[in-house]
């Protein structure tokens, strides 16, 4: 059962009696997820958001996924509610296994992804290193986890299923000359787990309310893992819209503010950034917001330099340069 419309999503609350037949609401879906339904709903008593998985993935290739992830995503989210800041994680308020759906809170009135933001030109510092900050606290207050947690989390099925096979595999069967370093890459982030890694920590799954308040969604291939995949996937988002949208000093002064927050630069971030790059150019999930053939073919150039860069090059003056960004400039 896929609750495809808002008068099913309506149905169905109808008939698990969390909503009567005399309540006034209002169902909208939401856009941005490839992987689910997302549906919101408000009522006089509230706001909440419905999220049920699909078994097919919405983009060209064929993809597809278990929906037992949704209970993956449940499982993480309430591991990291206690350990993020009040209002980072959204709230669970209601959960139904059968139809691989749960509901939790909604936003606050006026939040917007980072992503529009960023599309809409505004690459502003201080949202960057509200986001490195989270994720810092992320990663190292995951290691407090009880230990039934992390056995938990160490199943790593929705993971493969939704980066590994769609980005890793993918590449290696397109760039067969590229076999080699993608499976060091490969083996880096699926053999050694040290902390809880969210594995989708893209500027769409990340909402910025008031100033710089930010709440993080989409836990769905959350496991225990490797952070270097968190930060290579987070600041590839910010390379592609810098030069997609033509701001790259501003994306690069983003990801200074970023990793300067964050505190740590893992070894290899380059070489895993490099996968990252190529795997939205040319993998099953590429961004929409590229398609100009000559700007595609200087990010799969970029890509393809750093993902074979010697691990010992510093990080911040090998994105500037692919940025095509005079080191040093634009400091905070």
């Amino acid at each position: 059962m896929i609750l495809g419309s808002a008068n099913e999503v309506r149905a169905y609350l109808l008939s698990v009696e969390w909503l009567t037949a005399d309540e006034p609401s209002v169902i909208t879906e939401l856009s941005g997820g490839v992987s689910c339904q997302v549906w919101k709903i408000v009522t006089v008593r509230g706001r909440w958001v419905l999220k049920q998985a699909l078994p097919q993935l919405k983009v060209q290739s064929e993809w597809f996924s278990d929906v037992a992830r949704i209970e993956r995503e449940q499982e993480a989210m309430l591991a990291m509610y206690p350990l993020l800041d009040v209002g980072q994680v959204p709230s669970i308020v209601y959960q139904d296994k059968d139809a691989y759906l749960y509901m939790m809170t909604c936003a606050p009135e006026g939040a917007v992804t980072w992503k529009s933001q960023l599309q809409e030109g505004h690459f502003r510092t201080e949202t960057a290193e509200a986001v490195g900050r989270m994720m810092r606290r992320m990663h190292v207050a995951s290691r407090s986890l009880p230990m039934e947690s992390i056995d938990s989390l160490q199943d790593m099925k929705y993971f493969d299923e939704l980066r590994i096979d769609p980005f890793h595999n993918e590449l290696a069967r397109k760039y067969p000359e590229l076999l080699g370093p993608i499976e060091d890459l490969k083996r880096e982030v699926t053999e050694v787990g040290r902390c809880f890694v969210h594995g989708d920590f893209s500027p769409k799954n990340i909402l910025v309310a008031g100033y710089d308040e930010v709440i993080l969604l989409d836990y769905e291939v959350g496991h225990w893992g490797n952070p270097v995949f968190d930060l290579a996937f987070c600041i590839g988002h910010l390379v592609l819209k810098g030069i997609a949208y033509g701001r790259e000093e501003a994306a690069q002064r983003c990801i200074e503010a970023f990793l300067r927050s964050y505190g740590a630069v893992p070894p290899g971030l380059m070489k895993h950034l490099g996968l990252m790059l190529l795997a939205r150019i040319d993998g099953k999930s590429p961004v929409e917001y590229i398609t100009n053939a000559a700007m595609m073919e200087h990010v799969s150039w970029l890509s393809k330099q750093w993902l074979l860069s010697s691990s010992k090059e510093q990080a911040r003056e090998v994105i500037a340069q692919g940025l095509g960004v005079r080191v040093g400039h634009g400091q905070n």
